[in-house]
């Protein structure tokens, strides 16, 4: 034999003697694992600790809620949350790291005062429910181009001047729209077609003129519309039933209010 055959001999012999002993000390050679896992439990993500027990999750079963960070990117992997995905009380300006996201059975994005930025969302393409309160810096919800249909879209205390981002919604099972002392423009909803239970109240600017669900093939089954001083009867004629409520408060005193009174009213 030669001595090229007794190195490899002697290696082959090395290693045997090598893994005996990790067998009889009781020590195990860990297999390689991924940094990506498949499936993983909801829970309470509060704190940077308990979000990153969720790096690598792309599939999340039951709710999630996250709150107490600064950033979500621990998320980066995140594709589904088969319950309520709940972003709330956070100090991040950006939702980067939810740019894989795809699917949520709710999104609530509540009382973040320093989101600034939605965009990454632009791949969510299935959600039943979506909802915003108290977002100070957000103006709009650019960012949720993906979706097409919600059980419950619910707007409420937000800082949105328009609903850019919301263009490609086409049926809506509840609308709500109340308190949005910021909110100018419904425009981005024209291309709605069906919503069933609407809920239009105290927002204190929203103007009619640029666009108030004029794609609606029929009017809500259930309509509330009140409190909003910038709208006018005759806009919300399409939007009421027999059952629905619809009051305004008083309208402002100025030129353009006059202007627009004197547009409406019948010629003698």
């Amino acid at each position: 034999m030669n001595t090229q055959s007794l190195l490899r001999v002697g290696i082959a012999f090395g290693l045997l003697v090598s893994a005996s002993a990790c067998a009889s000390t009781g020590v195990a050679i860990a297999p390689k694992t991924s940094s990506v896992r498949s499936d993983c439990p909801g829970g309470n993500a509060d704190s940077e600790a308990a979000l990153a027990a969720y790096r690598g999750c792309r599939t999340v079963h039951g709710d999630l809620s996250v709150s107490g960070v600064s950033n979500v990117a621990a998320l980066a992997a995140l594709e589904s949350v088969s319950g309520v995905l709940s972003i709330a009380k956070t100090g991040t300006s950006s939702l980067a790291g939810l740019s894989n996201l795809r699917r949520v059975g709710a999104l609530n994005i509540h009382s973040n005062p320093k989101l600034e930025d939605i965009s990454a969302l632009s791949t969510l393409h299935s959600a039943r429910s979506v909802s915003f309160v108290e977002n100070d810096e957000l103006s709009s919800p650019v960012g949720l181009s993906g979706l097409s249909e919600l059980d419950r879209l619910s707007l409420e205390r937000t800082s949105f001047l328009n609903l850019s981002g919301l263009e490609n919604l086409r049926r809506i099972g509840e609308l709500r729209i109340t308190k949005n002392a910021k909110l100018i423009s419904l425009k981005a909803l024209q291309g709605v077609t069906q919503v069933a239970t609407l809920s239009i109240e105290q927002n204190r600017r929203v103007c009619g003129s640029l666009g108030l669900l004029g794609g609606l093939e029929a009017a809500p089954q259930v309509s509330v519309i009140r409190n909003n001083p910038t709208l006018f009867p005759f806009e919300l004629k399409k939007l009421q039933t027999s059952s629905s409520v619809a009051t305004q408060s008083a309208p402002s005193r100025g030129p353009a209010r006059a202007t627009r009174a004197a547009l409406a009213a019948p010629r003698a």
